[in-house]
């Protein structure tokens, strides 16, 4: 463990988060759950994704983030995802977003006998010229002018990423076999790059531990340690990290009682927040681990997950809360004071 006061402590393998935080620029968020809360992988994503509890909503919380800061949405890759899927958290009518798993791949597919090789190369070019003249200088009707709108924002979208330099221009190592760090270089190389994105989203797979919980929970929790210190040096080199605000959240914390080496799907859970304008500490209060004091054996939160989203909007994304939540959770405050 690596204590960070008298009563708590982090993972032994969050080596890089307790450097962060004795600098200052991790908050770690305590309890942090939501009400009615399911062990559903599926329904609690959905929860965090479009930050609605108590009922079912196919607009996410990142969208309608993207529909304020762009309302006109004008550009494509304000919202990219870094991944196999695009996530419910960006989805929102009308707003386009990017999924890609490299910037080289992220294009339209040529034929399958012109892949690969220079071949490929000119197939691909030409496609999406062709692609791209279709959706020129024409009035559609609705619903044709909808699939016109998503043509023309992908086209624009393709030609962003390929404005992306082939190499990053820093000297930093990302770890190898680190799935996360992988994921995160993209994000660098991007969000560098001045194509316009500006909110990202990728995933870290592996934490359903039922079982054989400590050595699993020790290997993912070091890749996601040197996966964001190597991220965040990467863009210290290249752009102001004032500018940058990571979040980083499970769907659910897991059960107070074992199971088999591991433990079940449970309430509330732990989520960091990292920055430069990050006021680092302990937020929320630790769940108490006695099984008088749980929900039916689950943690009882003491923050709510719109409580840090209200944070997040009013202190670093400068966006209404009352537009993408409804109204504003809680008076959680997360940024640094300005003198």
């Amino acid at each position: 463990m690596l204590p960070i006061n008298d009563s708590l402590g982090l993972h032994g393998a969050l080596t890089g988060f307790h450097d962060l935080y004795e600098q200052g620029r991790l908050a770690v968020l305590l309890g942090v759950g939501y009400p009615e809360r399911d062990r559903s992988h599926f329904r609690s994503l959905d929860v965090w994704h479009t930050a609605e509890p108590h009922q079912v909503r196919s607009d996410g919380w990142l969208g309608r983030v993207a529909s304020v800061l762009d309302p006109q949405h004008d550009n494509p890759v304000l919202l990219t995802n870094i991944g196999r899927s695009m996530p419910l958290a960006l989805a929102a009518p009308g707003v386009m977003a990017a999924s890609l798993e490299s910037i080289g791949g992220y294009g339209l597919l040529p034929p399958a006998d012109h892949r690969g090789g220079d071949a490929g190369g000119v197939a691909h070019a030409e496609l999406a010229a062709l692609a791209a003249s279709l959706y020129q200088g024409r009035a559609l009707p609705d619903p044709w002018d909808s699939a016109q709108q998503v043509g023309v924002s992908a086209i624009r979208g393709i030609r962003s990423f390929g404005a992306v330099p082939d190499r990053a221009e820093t000297d930093v190592q990302y770890p190898p076999f680190n799935p996360i760090a992988a994921r995160l270089e993209v994000i660098a190389r991007i969000a560098t790059s001045g194509v316009g994105a500006q909110v990202f989203h990728t995933s870290h797979d592996g934490y359903d531990t039922h079982e054989n919980q400590l050595a699993t929970q020790h290997r993912l929790l070091a890749d996601l340690s040197e996966a964001v210190t190597v991220f965040l040096d990467d863009l210290a080199q290249r752009d102001p990290l004032d500018r940058t605000l990571v979040l980083i959240h499970s769907e659910f914390g897991r059960r107070i009682a074992e199971s088999r080496g591991g433990t079940d799907h449970g309430g509330a859970g732990v989520a960091f927040l990292v920055g430069n304008g990050v006021a680092g500490g302990i937020y929320g209060d630790m769940p108490s681990l006695r099984r008088e004091d749980s929900i039916d054996g689950d943690l009882r939160p003491s923050l709510d997950l719109r409580e840090v989203y209200t944070a997040i909007l009013q202190q670093f994304l400068n966006v209404d809360p009352a537009a993408v939540l409804g109204k504003a959770l809680g008076d959680l405050r997360l940024d640094r004071a300005v003198a």
